[in-house]
């Protein structure tokens, strides 16, 4: 280690061979710093502002190497835990980091997953990480994870908490059960009631209050959770139960509290191959070939992994990124699709189990996350304060068919149609049953199908129907996630959504947050328009041409994409695919895939640049037809897929760029999708592409015409970037009044 510390620049390492579970002022291994102690804590050290470990695990009898037993029970408080035949030194380790971390020290420790649900000496274990640590993130890494161990492992990211906290959380839960004022405590407003709301579900806070005053009225003797206590607690008399299910209500409010303010990120690798592709390695046995290999010939275990990026803090295509963000305070950076499955955002209270009789502390990383909302204002539920309308007879096609209707008619989707007659009038809220949340309003006489669901305020005077409004569309994702069930085709659950509580401001507060949306929707619907008015612009200026117009194919060449096999011992190549077509004009260089070919790559499939790339098929015939200009190249052995064809002008007298802005109008793409053929899915080929008819003007108003469509595409990328920071900008001014 010492030689390696060296050779990686750092001579001065102070490395030690030794017991890292040694007695701190006497242990002859421990130097300098491992000699002191904290005044206040003596058990801890105190010294160290990170510990990455990798302890042992299951040791068996190891309590015969440890130091004298008089000073091991001053040392480790599970001490007294362990028999003469106990195996579990890890959880030592962790009451060991606990005693060497600073205030705010930070700590990367790899565990038996058992860590997280055992009982014993494990319960005492987890309440040392709960009281003393808070948990930023969790990996629980597979049995292929590390070669020939068998064993599940979960890598626990912590941060340290002061002493101070745990005593005066304890002090103040204490206090409570003894004056039953609900106080802010651990910087939680109200805590009582929250724990309330989150585990005695349904019950009041009132009627919670008569189970702490040892005369539970009806509503807590009907709840499971007392009958649970009721029949489970055992004790000599009625003075003992109680104080038995006192005792057992404060330690769950104590680690309720404690967990409630926490978030983390949970990685999990997956299963056989998920878990393969995701770590991006394997270990191999096989005569010859023993070892660890990546699982994508060609590249190294960092190309492959999407666990970890070696060089790179902020590689959002990597689970580690979210974690460093997380120790940065971060919870809110988007998850990239493709790393959903394996990483996610988590509240640490949802992943503890405060509802039986036994509380083990145990922290289940498959819990079903609840829908935690937080506000400065008292919730209430949704279903208390709206009013249903009717629902409609009136079905999706009727309105189809309908050629003249003067009223609006809302859908299930985000379609609106027209209607000759209408249901409602007024301010009301207009919400899809099926398939995803589409959250809608209108305020005024309008009509809707049979598959919408159409609630308003109850009492307009203290609920404005349009605070309603936006407050649930915010919480669209909530609601796809926790609303929407079933197999197949999901619908909205009704029961469950009027559950769904929501902040109860002041009117005042809720104009205030009513008119500043506005505001920013007024600009939406601006910038919408602009961008309209934008797009005519440039088809006016096609339309304006005038030019013989020429079939694209006189002066254009024709290349089907590649049809490519991957190996491990050809030429790795640069492949352009229908994900590289996005709205902006010319590929992502960075997202381009690299791919290892069977043989070398012929010059007919190499791309040059200015070509244009146009998707013939995909499986969905709104991807059919949108083309892409290939200003630049990510290497010179850059080609493209076989779900694309190749345009390239061989005409010098035509502007590459010129073509693709024409190509790209509404006008050509609607031909090209509307005359597609194929069974199951759309497709284009080269003789269609070869008919459609381009105008030639000569090659300097081609230019001029590309400089001016530039121009105003600047415009509208700009105009573009204010709509997509319009949602952010209505979650502040929600955040700014309701938080």
């Amino acid at each position: 280690a010492k030689v390696s510390c060296y050779l990686h620049g750092d001579g001065l390492a102070k490395v030690i061979h030794g017991d890292g579970l040694g007695d701190f002022a006497t242990s002859k291994d421990f130097k300098d710093l491992l000699k002191v102690s904290d005044k206040t804590y003596p058990q801890d050290n105190k010294q160290f502002d990170i510990v990455i470990s990798n302890p042992p695990y299951s040791v068996s009898a190891f309590k015969g190497t440890m130091m004298e037993e008089e000073k091991a029970k001053q040392a480790f408080d599970l001490y007294n835990r362990l028999t003469d035949q106990s195996s579990e030194i890890e959880c030592l380790f962790i009451e060991r980091t606990k005693q060497l971390l600073k205030d705010g020290g930070v700590a990367g420790i790899i565990l038996p997953s058992s860590i997280l649900n055992n009982t014993g000496i494990y319960t005492q274990t987890r309440e040392i990480i709960l009281k003393y640590f808070d948990i930023l993130g969790i990996a629980e890494l597979g049995w292929g994870t590390f070669m020939a161990t068998g064993t599940n492992t979960v890598t626990l990211f912590l941060r340290r908490r002061n002493n101070a906290d745990a005593s005066n959380n304890e002090e103040a839960v204490k206090k409570f059960f003894t004056n039953l004022k609900d106080v802010t405590i651990n910087r939680i407003e109200k805590p009582a009631q929250k724990y309330v709301a989150h585990v005695w579900e349904g019950l009041k806070f009132d009627d919670y209050i008569t189970l702490l005053s040892k005369s539970p009225n009806e509503a807590v003797k009907k709840h499971e959770i007392y009958k649970e206590y009721d029949q489970k607690i055992k004790a000599k008399d009625e003075t003992e139960k109680w104080n038995n299910i006192l005792a057992l209500e404060q330690e769950k409010l104590l680690y309720f509290i404690i967990a409630y303010p926490q978030k983390l990120v949970l990685v999990k690798t997956g299963e056989k191959n998920e878990e393969k592709r995701f770590l991006g390695y394997e270990f191999s046995n096989r005569r010859g070939s023993e070892g660890i290999h990546p699982v994508q010939r060609g590249k190294s275990i960092d190309e492959c992994t999407q666990l970890f990026d070696v060089e790179s803090f902020d590689n959002s295509e990597k689970a580690s990124t979210y974690i460093y963000k997380a120790f940065q305070g971060e919870f809110d950076v988007d998850i990239l699709e493709s790393l959903k499955q394996n990483v996610s955002y988590q509240n640490l209270v949802d992943m503890l189990t405060f509802n039986r009789v036994s509380f083990d502390k145990e922290i289940i990383l498959s819990a079903k996350k609840k829908v935690k909302i937080e506000s400065k204002w008292s919730l209430t539920k949704l279903g208390d304060i709206i009013e249903e309308q009717a629902k409609s007879k009136i079905k999706v096609g009727t309105a189809k068919d309908t050629t003249n209707g003067n009223y609006p008619f809302y859908t299930s989707g985000e379609a609106i149609l027209n209607y000759n007659d209408f249901l409602v009038d007024g301010k009301n809220i207009y919400l899809s049953t099926g398939g995803n949340a589409i959250i809608q309003f209108f305020n005024g006489k309008a009509a809707y199908s049979t598959d919408t669901y159409v609630i308003k305020s109850k009492d307009e005077t203290n609920f404005l129907t349009e605070f309603i409004f936006y407050y649930i569309q915010n919480l669209t994702a909530i609601i796809n996630e926790f609303y929407f069930k079933g197999v197949g085709l999901k619908h909205l659950q009704k029961p469950d959504f009027r559950n769904l509580q929501i902040p109860f401001p002041p009117k005042d507060i809720q104009k205030k947050i009513v008119s500043e949306i506005k505001i920013i929707e007024e600009k939406l619907r601006k910038n919408i328009s602009e961008i309209s008015g934008l797009n005519s612009v440039i088809h006016e200026k096609f339309r304006n041409i005038k030019s013989n117009f020429v079939p694209l194919g006189n002066f254009s060449s024709f290349k089907n994409g590649l049809n490519y096999s991957r190996s491990s011992l050809g030429e790795i190549i640069d492949i352009i695919g229908v994900k590289d077509f996005q709205n902006n004009f010319s590929p992502n260089l960075e997202t381009i895939e690299k791919v290892q070919i069977e043989g070398k790559l012929s010059e007919d499939y190499k791309l040059k640049e200015r070509d244009i790339l146009v998707v013939r098929s995909n499986g969905s015939a709104n991807l059919v037809g949108r083309f892409l200009f290939i200003d630049k190249l990510p290497s010179e052995k850059t080609s493209y897929s076989g779900f694309t064809i190749r345009i390239r002008p061989i005409n010098n007298d035509v502007d590459a760029k010129f073509l693709c802005h024409y190509l790209k109008t509404d006008v050509v793409r609607e031909e090209l999708v509307g005359s597609s053929k194929g069974s199951n899915i759309k497709s284009l080929n080269q003789t269609l592409l070869s008919s459609i008819k381009v105008p030639l003007p000569p090659i300097a108003e081609q230019q001029k015409i590309v400089a001016q469509i530039e121009e105003i595409e600047t415009k509208i990328a700009k105009l573009e970037k204010e709509i997509a920071e319009i949602p952010k900008a209505k979650k502040d001014i929600l955040k700014k009044y309701l938080d």
